[in-house]
């Protein structure tokens, strides 16, 4: 007796034999439900690479890729077994050269190791320039009884003999030779000077009173602001060279403002004018450019060079070192050497040579305000003459020196008493 509603399992697809009873005639034989395989997981701490031979596939539960780990990013590519580095040759030491005889390694040669690049030294040439004017002696002083005109007024060096002429409001033209054009004041006649120190410009005469700037001429603008080769005003100092007297050449061959010639020397400076707070004129020199043997170079002032050599200068006329003059000469890493090497580009003279050397192995930074180092430039300045050492006086020469103090003495004695020794005259004589 059952219930309809009963849930019976279903009969197997074939009975145990009991008996030798077979499966009623007549009856659909019944399938057999097929279920997957168990899933193969790994042991823990273990990972099979993704599509290998004989990892299982891999399934996704909750987000999560188990089995066969992350899918490949290429294409599947058999892992080679890794084959040991044959033995190294009988004599061969470890990390030395093979013997004679001996088969190249597998691969070739072991790689070079890259050399380390060596420092690059270049020799600077140095240009002794004849004429310097000083910058911060450049001025503009009104004319007694002429407010509109303007004098100007400097001092210079000149190791050769010089000509000085000054520009207002003039056009440079360096493809023609740094030739000058000034726009409406004409030049003044050149001043001529022969060498010396502290030369002062103008020079005492009608010649000199001529070099005025004029400011009824031009508008304020014109003389407070410079253009790209245009300047307010413009001093040339001019030389000849060695080569260009033996050839015969004279500063009187010159022309004012004329293109430079190769056997010409000189100076050229750039300013222009400004306001102070009292409503007076001054001046603000812009650069200054050099000419030598057809050439034309810009000058780029070396902060600290014055500065040190004024501080030698000034501890050498003493005649003994002063703590504020050694700071001003010093290296400003050992404290110890004088400095005598730039950095550039940003100009600052701060070390000496060998501390700029170890600061090129550490850093690339300066010292003093931290800009990046491209190059160094050493500067070796002449400071005289070194006084010879004094030698040692032999035991002779000792004893003569000695000998001629006791006839001095003696004579000294023998003219006190009112009487000469003879002996004592003939070593002193002697």
């Amino acid at each position: 007796m059952g219930n309809s509603r009963s849930r019976h399992r279903p009969a197997p697809s074939s009975a145990a034999s009991t008996g030798g009873s077979s499966q009623p005639s007549g009856q659909q034989p019944q399938a057999v439900p097929t279920y997957p395989p168990s899933q193969v997981y790994a042991p823990p701490g273990v990972y099979y690479p993704a599509q290998q031979a004989g990892a299982p596939p891999g399934y996704a539960n909750n987000g999560q890729l188990y089995g066969a780990g992350a899918p490949p990013s290429g294409p599947w590519r058999p892992q080679v077994p890794s084959t040991p580095a044959p033995p190294p040759p009988t004599g061969a030491r470890p990390g030395g050269p093979a013997p004679p005889g001996a088969p190249p390694p597998p691969g070739g040669p072991p790689p070079t190791p890259a050399a380390t690049p060596a420092q690059e030294l270049t020799q600077t040439a140095t240009i002794r320039n004849a004429v310097n004017l000083k910058k911060n002696t450049l001025e503009v002083t009104p004319v007694p009884g002429s407010p509109n005109r303007l004098a100007i007024t400097f001092t210079f060096d000149a190791s050769q003999p010089c000509a000085v002429t000054t520009f207002v409001a003039a056009t440079e033209e360096p493809a023609r030779g740094c030739r000058l054009v000034p726009a409406k004041q004409e030049p003044a006649p050149p001043l001529y000077y022969d060498k010396g120190l502290g030369l002062k410009f103008p020079a005492p005469g009608p010649e000199g009173a001529q070099h005025v700037i004029d400011l009824s001429l031009y508008e304020e603008a014109q003389l407070l602001e410079a253009g790209r080769d245009t300047f307010p005003l413009i001093i040339r100092l001019e030389t000849v060279t060695d080569k260009g007297k033996r050839e015969g050449h004279t500063l009187q061959e010159l022309s004012p403002g004329g293109e430079q010639q190769p056997w010409v020397q000189s100076q050229t400076t750039f300013a222009a004018l400004h306001r102070e707070e009292d409503g007076s004129y001054a001046v603000r020199t812009l650069k200054q450019k050099i000419w030598v043997e057809g050439v034309s170079y810009e000058l780029q002032e070396i902060y600290g060079l014055e500065q040190s050599v004024a501080a030698a200068r000034a501890g050498a006329a003493a005649g003994a070192d002063n703590d504020a003059d050694n700071e001003e000469r010093l290296c400003v890493i050992c404290l110890v050497n004088e400095r005598d090497t730039t950095v550039l580009p940003c100009r600052h003279m701060c070390m000496c040579h060998e501390c700029a050397q170890e600061l090129r192995k550490q850093t690339s930074k300066c010292p003093i305000c931290r800009n990046q180092v491209e190059s160094l430039l050493h500067i070796k300045m002449y400071k005289g003459p070194k006084p010879a050492p004094q030698q040692a006086m032999t035991e002779r020469q000792v004893a003569d020196a000695q000998a001629a103090n006791a006839a001095a003495e003696a004579a000294e004695a023998a003219a006190s008493a009112g009487g000469s020794s003879p002996a004592a005259v003939a070593v002193a004589s002697a």
